[in-house]
């Protein structure tokens, strides 16, 4: 059995319809940043018409800095190859911290196992007479980009070990001896731009982009773009070779700022005659006006000169799927936007304290509130805004 990984970096964002979200070439795949598909070896540019049942072919493809093109293709496959679709929104992460108790003094031994959720890819052993021990020896390990989301400190007697999140589980084990604790979920930082970046170096030496060998090692530029995160949409494939053989493979399609555009997940979806992605937006507010006073009192103007504290009243009920509500704050003048973020109550109606003052604002400039509701698939409603002016 063979394994390999395909690490594809798109946009979401592109276009405003799914009629134009894939690439129409390569190049307009290098151009766009546009995800670019063969079916039985035809484009299908532009869209698809239904799920394919052909043979299916991914591209992505990237402009180096040295102005040559980067290619990355998943190998060919069928709907029937499919084993299993998972999608994940951008997450974070929050730190994990491991406690490993109970060392002797003689020789301990801890393991660190990193996962992908598909395949362990990564193990480093660390052994020591005690906790100050052990820690030297893991900070004087000879690789130390092999878990450098990991860090060990001395905790007492102890082995304190806090775990960044990656994208990645990091199990740890040890001798029977020693008791491991664990504090924290590090299940996290899914589509974070250093996540996307170890994806696509994994695909990379996968496709043997990197020479391991005592040649110079070519190094791809990465496609991912600072301040975006990712959401991935995962193919695991499968495919029966002669004599029993089987040849599995990893398709990673990571979307940049995919969120309030679904056009290209809609797409790959209907390609693959799958459905597990929640593309339904939930329920809009059903209206928001700007306020004078924590009351509600409606609000047409604010005065700049005594300061006006800014309140919006939005009306309606989260669903239950809902992660948050927004509120962006802009101006027809040369302000910034202001956004506030609004948390999920059982309410039908609440008024928000913006923390923003008229006097922020310069006069007789038109303020908009324009307020959405977020689920935890990412989905956005549609706006609903209000208006008011500023006055001297």
């Amino acid at each position: 059995m063979s394994f390999t990984e395909t690490t594809l970096v798109v946009r979401g964002d592109i276009d405003s319809t799914a009629a134009n979200c894939l690439a129409t070439s390569v190049a307009n795949a290098a151009t766009d940043g546009k995800l670019f598909v063969q079916h039985d070896g035809a484009v299908i540019a532009g869209n698809s018409s239904g799920a394919l049942n052909g043979l299916i072919k991914l591209t992505a493809a990237h402009t180096q800095p040295d102005g040559s093109l980067a290619t990355l293709s998943s190998t060919e496959f069928l709907r029937s190859d499919i084993k299993n679709i998972k999608f994940s929104q951008p997450n974070a992460g929050t730190n994990q911290v491991i406690t490993v108790g109970n060392i002797v003094a003689s020789m301990n031994s801890i393991r660190l196992e990193a996962k992908n959720g598909v395949e362990l890819y990564d193990v480093l052993g660390v052994t020591g007479k005690n906790a100050t021990e052990i820690v030297a020896n893991f900070a004087g390990r000879s690789d130390t980009e092999r878990f450098k989301n990991v860090t060990m400190a001395v905790s007492g007697s102890d082995v304190a070990i806090t775990v960044t999140p990656r994208g990645s589980d990091v199990v740890v084990t040890g001798d029977d001896a020693l008791t491991v604790s664990v504090s924290g979920d590090n299940n996290g930082r899914l589509g974070q731009q250093s996540n996307v970046i170890d994806l696509e170096t994994r695909a990379y030496i996968s496709a043997g982009a990197y020479n391991q060998y005592e040649f110079p090692i070519v190094v791809p530029a990465s496609a991912t773009g600072t301040g975006l995160d990712y959401s991935i949409y995962t193919v695991e494939i499968e495919k029966s070779l002669p004599n029993r053989r089987k040849v599995n493979e990893v398709v990673r399609i990571c979307i940049a700022d995919d969120e309030g555009d679904s056009n290209l997940l809609e797409v790959l979806e209907e390609m693959f005659g799958s459905a597990v992605v929640d593309l339904t937006a939930p329920a809009a507010f059903t209206s928001v006006a700007f306020a004078s006073d924590a009351e509600g009192t409606s609000a047409s103007t604010y005065d700049v000169s005594d300061a006006d504290a800014i309140f919006v009243s939005l009306a309606g009920s989260f669903a239950s799927d809902a992660a948050n509500g927004t509120i962006v704050l802009s101006s027809s003048g040369s302000e910034a936007d202001v956004t506030i973020n609004v948390a999920v109550d059982a309410t039908t109606a609440r008024v928000i304290n913006t923390g923003v003052t008229a006097d922020s604002y310069a006069a007789s400039v038109t303020l908009t509130a324009t307020a959405t509701i977020t689920d935890t698939s990412g989905n956005v409603s549609t706006a609903a805004t209000d208006t008011a002016a500023t006055v001297a």
